[in-house]
C-alpha cells in the first residue's frame, strides 16, 4: 500500500519535470480542443495529415511518442515516471485517434502504442499508394491497347463521310444510303486510290461511278 509520503514525493517528482522533458504536461494537453483542422481519410490526404499531426504535437513536445524516440524503457526504473510515461503515450493516442476516419479509428482503437499507430498507419497508406498505382498503372496500357486497336481499324478505314464528290446529286442521293454505316469515305478534295476504288466497288456492288461515264450536269 503506498502511503502519503509517498504519493506527495510522487507528485513532487511529476511536477519537478522540466518543459524540455516530453513526459511534462500542461493543462492545455488534457482538454479536447482542436489542434489540427483535417481528418484522415484515406491515400488523398495521408501527407497533409502526418505533416499537420506532427507538426501540433511537436509544439507540445510530445514528438519522442510518435517517432518511437521516447521509450517507456527509459523511465521502468521509476514507477512515478513510468505511469507518466502511460499518462503522455495515452494522450497522443487520443489526439492521432480523433483524427482519422472511423474506419481507421475502429481498427486502430486496441492499440497501446501511439509510435505504433502513426508507423501502422504509414505502412497501410504506403501499400494503398502502391496498389492505386499498380491499378493506374494497369488502367494506362489497357487504354493503350483500346487506343492502338482503334488506329489499327482507323487505319483501315481512313474515309470520312459526307458527299462522294464528282457524282450527281441525284446518283449521291440513292447511292449513300447503300453505303455501310462503318464505311467512311474521304472526299475532301483528294483524287481517290486505288484503294478506295477497290473499298467502295467492294461495298456497294457498283462501279465506280466514273467507270460508266456519268458526269455532272
Amino acid at each position: 500500500m503506498v502511503g502519503p509520503s509517498s504519493s506527495s514525493s510522487s507528485d513532487d517528482l511529476i511536477s519537478s519535470l522540466d518543459l524540455d522533458n516530453p513526459l511534462h504536461l500542461q493543462n492545455s494537453d488534457f482538454n479536447s480542443g482542436i489542434i489540427i483542422y483535417v481528418k484522415l481519410t484515406g491515400t488523398e490526404n495521408y501527407r497533409v495529415w502526418a505533416a499537420a499531426m506532427k507538426l501540433a504535437i511537436n509544439t507540445r513536445n510530445k514528438v519522442g511518442f510518435i517517432d518511437g524516440t521516447c521509450l517507456k524503457s527509459a523511465y521502468e526504473i521509476s514507477a512515478p515516471l513510468s505511469n507518466q510515461w502511460e499518462r503522455c503515450n495515452s494522450i497522443v493516442l487520443f489526439w492521432l485517434l480523433n483524427y482519422v476516419s472511423e474506419d481507421l479509428f475502429l481498427v486502430q482503437i486496441f492499440s497501446d502504442n501511439a509510435s505504433e499507430v502513426v508507423a501502422e498507419l504509414k505502412e497501410l497508406m504506403i501499400n494503398l499508394m502502391a496498389r492505386d498505382d499498380v491499378l493506374k498503372h494497369s488502367q494506362l496500357m489497357r487504354l493503350v491497347q483500346i487506343l492502338m486497336g482503334l488506329n489499327d481499324v482507323y487505319q483501315l478505314m481512313t474515309y470520312p463521310p459526307l458527299r462522294l464528290k464528282g457524282l450527281p446529286f441525284e446518283l449521291e442521293r440513292d447511292i449513300l444510303p447503300i453505303i455501310p454505316r462503318n464505311l467512311q469515305i474521304v472526299s475532301s478534295g483528294v483524287k481517290p486510290s486505288s484503294r478506295w476504288l477497290l473499298v467502295w466497288e467492294s461495298a456497294t456492288r457498283i462501279p465506280y461511278p466514273s467507270r460508266c461515264g456519268l458526269r455532272r450536269n
